[in-house]
């Protein structure tokens, strides 16, 4: 079938001007070098993978079946997926395979804006070489091909009797394995960078770029096209406001209905909040979490604050873009599809509240947040104060739901406390036992 793609399709493209060359490549890449290769893999050494077994004696005639042979020389052998060639094959599959969405994509936009192409098209589909197949249905057939290898290996070792043979056949379907792990990856990895781009073409910097918070200055000319996908989803994003005007003068938890402003002298005062629940597409990134907000076609990036009033300085926003080098979830007590995102930096830690649809979702979320983050934290040596990342070095991630936080404050006993239980990774748990947060109705 690649012979097919190359005799009625690459070639006639190439020859009548459908597409420039370099476009023409990228839709059907390495199709010469995997026509070669698959052709070496039909006839090996000695021209043919199986033998004729000789015909019995003249007094057993019926013990012979033309059908029946043994292993000559075995093609598929270690030697054609392992080492140089092996690696050889490797690259071109995957350069070819990982290109078959982009490939569909082209050809489908090229057949509705060009009916001419359309009708060449058709016609070729028509030839009996086609075997009544179509375009869209030949191009997927190197990846069909390649996770057939390794099963018929394994069929092959199953009824081969010699050791020696079998274990060469064995060593060659593993090798076919490992070929097709790595041909998948490069397929995923080709489609997670297909859907950044069209995250990029309809994203909105507009809210980050008129910004003043200077957390958010990186930002304003954000690529996620550089960045690698680890997860994507849709989650909700409860955003509590606090309706009380006023400073409070050590940490106030925010959460459920109420927060409490808890001083040197104990509780100075009652918040009363409002829960704004906010429909989000959440990016985890290799270092980055992202939180979308869908509006028409395009995709806001939109900080929100935890107060009526924003600050200038930007310290009760809840931001859309946030690093994940030191970031940690905990589970939400009283909704088992929640989890909270804690980040911190150097003057201020922020909690977010995340909904998730599902409670296996939330797990996934949470395990993913946590493996992506904990990458992130390479330790420092001794002797040398811990280096903070730089962007070619982090992950970004993004998520699609947050919750409240605490914004940065003036330097006091009880957020020096706060900050340092966050930074060790203490659990809600450990906060309301040591006084400084308090859930709403039990004051």
């Amino acid at each position: 079938m690649l012979r097919v793609l190359h005799d009625l399709f690459y070639q006639p493209m190439a020859e009548g001007g459908f597409f420039p060359l370099e476009e023409l490549q990228n839709i059907f890449p390495s199709l010469d070098e995997l026509i070669e290769v698959h052709c070496e893999c039909r006839a090996g050494e000695s021209g043919y993978l199986i033998e004729e077994m000789p015909r019995p004696p003249s007094s057993q005639p019926d013990t012979w079946n033309p059908g029946l042979g043994r292993v000559l020389s075995l093609p598929y052998s270690s030697p054609r997926f392992d080492g140089a060639e092996g690696s050889w094959f490797q690259k071109i599959s995957s350069r070819f395979c990982s290109r078959q969405s982009f490939a569909l994509e082209q050809l489908k936009a090229k057949q509705r804006k060009e009916p001419r192409f359309c009708a060449f098209v058709q016609e070729a589909e028509s030839r009996p070489r086609c075997r009544r197949l179509q375009l869209k249905d030949m191009i997927p057939t190197e990846m069909q091909r390649l996770t057939k290898y390794p099963l018929l290996l394994q069929s092959i070792g199953q009824n081969t009797e010699e050791s020696t043979e079998r274990e060469k056949v064995e060593l060659a379907a593993e090798c076919c394995r490992e070929i097709l792990h790595h041909v998948n990856q490069a397929v995923r990895d080709m489609e997670d960078l297909l859907r950044l781009k069209d995250y990029q073409r309809r994203l909105d910097l507009s809210h980050l770029r008129q910004s003043s918070d200077p957390m958010l200055s990186e930002f304003k000319n954000l690529d996620i096209t550089k960045k690698k996908l680890v997860h994507e989803g849709p989650l909700t994003w409860r955003v509590t406001k606090d309706k009380a005007v006023g400073e409070c003068q050590g940490s106030c938890l925010v959460q459920g209905m109420g927060a409490v402003s808890w001083g040197e002298e104990g509780v100075s005062g009652l918040h009363v909040n409002t829960a704004c629940p906010i429909e989000v597409h959440v990016l985890l990134l290799d270092d980055l979490l992202l939180l979308l907000q869908r509006q028409d076609e395009r995709l806001l990036l939109k900080s929100h604050s935890r107060t009526l009033t924003p600050t200038p300085d930007g310290k009760t926003m809840l931001r859309p873009v946030l690093r994940l080098t030191s970031a940690m979830t905990r589970e939400v007590a009283t909704d088992h599809k929640a989890f909270y995102v804690i980040f911190t930096w150097d003057q201020e830690a922020q909690i977010y509240e995340l909904v998730a649809q599902t409670v296996s979702e939330r797990r996934n979320w949470c395990a993913l947040i946590t493996e992506t983050a904990g990458s992130l934290k390479v330790p420092a040596p001794a002797s040398r104060p811990k280096p903070r990342p730089s962007p070619s070095s982090t992950r970004e991630p993004l998520l699609s739901s947050s919750e409240n936080g605490n914004g940065g404050r003036e330097a006091s006993q009880a957020d020096g406390e706060t900050r340092g239980m966050l930074q060790e990774g203490l659990g809600w748990g450990s906060l309301v036992e040591r006084g400084i947060h308090r859930r709403p109705g039990r004051i």
